[in-house]
C-alpha cells in the first residue's frame, strides 16, 4: 500500500477523494491548536502500544464537530472563521495484511507464470514435467475438457498467462504455437455431459485430467496440477497441486490454453446444433441470457441435468442413475443368460434322450432276440434230448435180437400152456 497523501478514514471520505483526483484531502478542525493538543494526547495514550508505528491525528479529529468537511489543503471552511487553517499533515501508514496480499497477487499476475515449479522438479531428477489443467467446470452445458502439456526447457511463449486472463485471439495464437511445436508433448481429454451428471463435475474433471496425462505419447516423470486436488489415478506419479497454478506455472498455463481453446471450439459446434441458446457467445456459462433461453426453450441434450436450473426443470434423480441402470441391466442380462443356459441344457438333455431312445429300443429288441434265441436253444436241446433217447432205445433194441425172440417165445409158450389147461 503506497503512502497516503491524505488521512481518509471513512467510506464517504474515500468517495470524495475518488471524485477529486490529484487533490490532497484532509479532515480539518475549526481550531488547529485543538487538533494539535488532541494529537499530542492521543500519541501519549497510544505510544506504548504503537511500537514505532506513526499515528495519524485523524483519530483525534474525529472528536471534532460532525460538520467538519474534507477540503483541499489551503482552502478554508465556509463555516469557520476567516483565520488561516492549518492542514493536518499526511501520515504514512503501514499496509494491512489484506492489502499486502492483494498487491502481492497483483504483482504475480502482472509478472505472469514462471518455470519455478518445473525447475524444482527438474532439480529432483524429473525431466518430463507435465502441466495439467481443465476448462468447463462451471458452465450449465457442454463437456469438461482437460489438457496436459510437457514443454521443452528452452521454449519462449510470449504473452502466456492463465487462459481466463487472455483474449480469445491471444489464446488461439498460443494454441497454434503450442500444438504445432515439434518438441511440445500435449494431449486433450473430453468428458461428456452424461458422465458429468453420473459422477459429479469434480470427479468428471479429475477423470478428464487423468485421461489427458494418460494420453501423452510418453508418460511424464512428474505432474503439476492446477487447483488443490490431485487425481487419485495419478498418485503413482510424483505430483504437486498448485492453487492458481494456471497463473503461476508455465506448463499449467500452457495446458489451460489448450483446454480452453479446445472446449470453446466444441461449444461453437454445439452452437451450430442448438443456435437458440447462444453457446457461441457464453460457451455454456450461466449468464442471464443463457438462463432465459433455457426457460424459453427448455434444456437441450447437452445441458447438465445436475446443474440448476436444469436440475429442477428435468427432475434429475441424482448421481449414479446410469450406474444403477447399468447394474440392473447387467443383472437382467445375467438372469437371461442363466435362463438361456438352463434352456439349452434342457434341450441338450432332450436331444440326448431322443438320441438314446433308438439305442434303447435296439437294446430291447436285442434282449428280446436273445431271449427268443435262448428259448429256441432250450427247445432245441429238449428236442435233441428226446431224439437221442428214442435213438438209444432203438439202438438198444437192434443190439439185443435174441432177447426179443426169447421174450416172444416165452410169451408164446405161456399162451400154449394156458390153452392146455383149458
Amino acid at each position: 500500500m503506497s503512502t497516503l497523501d491524505s488521512t481518509v478514514c471513512t467510506r464517504r471520505s474515500a468517495r470524495v477523494a475518488a471524485q477529486q483526483p490529484g487533490q490532497h484531502l484532509s479532515r480539518v478542525d475549526n481550531d488547529a491548536d485543538d487538533v494539535a493538543k488532541s494529537s499530542a494526547k492521543q500519541q501519549k495514550r497510544t505510544g506504548k502500544h504503537s511500537k514505532g508505528r506513526t499515528v495519524t491525528p485523524t483519530a483525534e479529529a474525529a472528536a471534532a464537530p460532525e460538520t467538519a468537511l474534507l477540503q483541499p489543503i489551503g482552502t478554508s471552511n465556509a463555516s469557520s472563521s476567516s483565520s488561516t487553517h492549518t492542514a493536518v499533515p499526511a501520515v504514512q501508514l503501514p499496509p494491512s495484511s489484506k492489502a499486502r496480499k492483494g498487491s502481492s497477487s497483483s504483482a504475480k499476475a502482472a509478472a505472469g507464470p514462471s518455470r519455478a515449479a518445473e525447475q524444482a522438479m527438474w532439480a529432483k531428477g524429473y525431466k518430463a514435467v507435465a502441466g495439467v489443467d481443465e476448462a468447463g467446470r462451471g458452465p450449465l452445458a457442454g463437456p469438461v475438457v482437460a489438457a496436459a502439456a510437457v514443454l521443452p526447457a528452452d521454449i519462449q511463449l510470449a504473452g502466456l498467462n492463465d487462459s481466463k486472463q487472455m483474449s480469445e485471439g491471444a489464446r488461439e495464437e498460443l494454441y497454434e504455437q503450442l500444438t504445432s511445436h515439434p518438441d511440445v508433448a500435449w494431449a486433450v481429454a473430453v468428458v461428456d455431459r452424461e458422465t458429468i451428471d453420473e459422477v459429479n463435475i469434480l470427479q468428471a474433471a479429475m477423470l478428464a485430467m487423468t485421461r489427458a496425462v494418460q494420453g501423452l505419447a510418453r508418460a511424464p516423470d512428474a505432474v503439476l496440477v492446477d487447483g488443490n486436488r490431485r487425481p487419485a489415478c495419478l498418485e503413482h506419479l510424483p505430483m504437486q497441486a498448485l492453487v492458481k497454478g494456471d497463473a503461476s506455472s508455465t506448463c499449467i498455463a500452457a495446458a489451460s490454453v489448450i483446454a480452453k481453446v479446445t472446449r470453446d471450439r466444441l461449444m461453437l459446434e454445439l452452437d451450430a446444433q442448438y443456435p437458440q441458446y447462444g453457446f457461441a457467445q457464453h460457451k455454456g456459462y450461466g449468464v442471464p441470457a443463457h438462463k432465459a433461453a433455457i426457460q424459453r426453450h427448455g434444456p437441450c441434450p447437452e445441458h447438465r441435468r445436475s446443474f440448476e436450473p436444469v436440475k429442477t426443470m428435468t427432475g434429475w434423480a441424482g448421481y449414479g442413475q446410469a450406474a444403477k441402470a447399468a447394474a440392473a441391466a447387467a443383472a437382467a442380462a445375467e438372469q437371461q443368460v442363466a435362463a438361456g443356459a438352463a434352456a439349452a441344457e434342457a434341450e441338450v438333455v432332450s436331444v440326448a434322450a431322443e438320441e438314446q431312445q433308438p439305442l434303447q429300443e435296439a437294446a430291447a429288441d436285442a434282449g428280446d432276440a436273445a431271449a427268443a434265441a435262448a428259448q429256441d436253444q432250450g427247445q432245441a436241446k429238449e428236442q435233441k434230448g428226446s431224439r437221442k433217447g428214442r435213438t438209444q432205445q432203438q439202438r438198444k433194441r437192434r443190439s439185443s435180437p435174441g432177447e426179443a425172440e426169447a421174450a416172444a417165445a416165452s410169451a408164446a409158450g405161456g399162451a400154449g400152456r394156458r390153452r392146455r389147461r383149458a
